[in-house]
């Protein structure tokens, strides 16, 4: 059997995300989350599906946006978008910019994605776990450009949903890893604290303020034991057992954004 092969029997992937630490809060700080700055929380917003929060989306730049008339486009984790237990698509979702209860946009189109909720290959799964959607107006929000390349920092900084405390949330002082058992070129793997609610938010290069990534969950080997019951809080990093992902934003992810900006994909439900 290859390595491959045996790596996915053992591997699984959870949207809630893991807080880090050492699980002793006698000896520093083990949540890294803090209220998101005006600056970082203007291009973020939550995704609302079937009455419920389901996940953060960005606001996106996209080409000609200056002249743009049609609806504003976000980007998100796709699985925000599946209900968890039934693998099916929620029936009715809207945008609510910063988070806020009193403004709702609905989506008008989605675009072609390769997620597939019923995935065995976790791995896989994780590096397809991005979706545009083209909102049904056009949103007043500053927006966030992708940054694609190499040459990313290894210090970022994750803004998306704190449901802990209720609001957006910019976890700092995190750091991307390399892994073997995780190694892939579309995934970024880091220590940023995220919950459930931080799904589709933004990874910034915490030198440059370039977006880099979108938080998509935890990928951990199925021996590695939450502390405390499934919340991964207090959980201790390791890039081989246990590590936070986001999609990595490449060439291949602007492309699509770009041809879904031309080309409109299928209408959503709503």
């Amino acid at each position: 059997m290859h390595l491959r092969t045996f790596v996915f029997l053992l591997f699984s992937l959870q949207a809630q995300g893991a807080v880090f630490g050492d699980g002793d809060h006698s000896n520093g700080v083990e949540d890294q989350r803090r209220p998101a700055t005006p600056e970082h929380l203007k291009p973020i917003g939550t995704i609302f599906c079937d009455g419920r929060l389901r996940g953060t989306a960005i606001h996106v730049f996209t080409p000609l946006h200056k002249t743009l008339t049609s609806g504003s486009i976000i980007v998100t984790a796709a699985h925000v978008l599946y209900d968890q237990k039934t693998a099916e698509p929620f029936n009715k979702c809207v945008y609510r910019p910063e988070n806020k209860r009193l403004t709702k946009v609905g989506f008008a189109n989605i675009s072609l994605h390769q997620f597939n909720p019923k995935s065995e290959d976790k791995l896989r799964q994780a590096e397809s776990d991005i979706v545009f959607i083209r909102l049904k107006k056009r949103l007043i929000q500053p927006t966030l450009t992708f940054s694609a390349g190499n040459k990313i920092g290894r210090e970022l900084l994750l803004i998306g949903y704190n449901s802990d405390e209720n609001n957006i949330s910019q976890s700092e002082d995190c750091y991307q890893f390399t892994s073997q058992n995780f190694a892939s070129k579309k995934l970024l793997l880091h220590d940023c604290d995220a919950n459930s609610g931080a799904s589709g938010g933004a990874i910034l290069d915490a030198i440059t303020g370039g977006l880099v990534g979108v938080h998509g969950g935890t990928l951990l080997v199925n021996e590695a034991q939450s502390p405390r019951g499934g919340a991964f809080s207090g959980s201790k990093v390791d890039p081989e057992k246990l590590i936070n992902q986001a999609r990595k934003i490449d060439h291949r992810v602007i492309e699509t954004l770009n041809q879904f900006f031309a080309y409109p994909a299928k209408n959503f439900q709503d």
